[in-house]
């Protein structure tokens, strides 16, 4: 059974019915996203003039997926991945280093189309 864990970039392009999004996802059984990435959803809720028509199609979108929560192993690989990216010059946005370290945590791939996922060290970047 394959699995990967979800961007909050290609979660917008599967809603928008991006081909690009969905073939990406195409070999795999079961998909992920952080508690992070709910929270960054919502948020856009809030953003958008059609806040209720977007809270419904996340309420009916999240039974089929599954939300993994941040443990302490999370911080500690999150600590890893940014003071090794501070050293090498790099960074990426603070949410998306959440997700980053959920991921490696997890031993999943992440799928996005966000380049600076590249950057982090141990982190299986698949984009489309």
């Amino acid at each position: 059974m394959k699995r990967c864990f979800l961007d909050t970039s290609t979660v917008i392009h599967l809603f928008a019915g991006k081909q690009a999004a969905a073939e990406a996802l195409e070999d795999y059984d079961d998909t992920f996203i952080s508690h992070v990435v709910l929270g960054e959803l919502i948020s856009g809720c809030h953003r958008s003039q059609h806040a209720e028509r977007e809270r419904a199609r996340i309420s009916a979108w999240l039974p089929s997926i599954s939300i993994i929560m941040a443990t302490f192993e999370t911080a500690e690989i999150y600590g890893a991945l940014s003071a090794d990216l501070e050293t090498r010059g790099l960074r990426i946005p603070q949410n998306d280093l959440w997700i980053a370290a959920l991921c490696v945590e997890c031993d999943l791939p992440l799928v996005s189309r966000d380049n600076h996922f590249s950057r982090p060290r141990g982190l299986q970047w698949v984009t489309y």
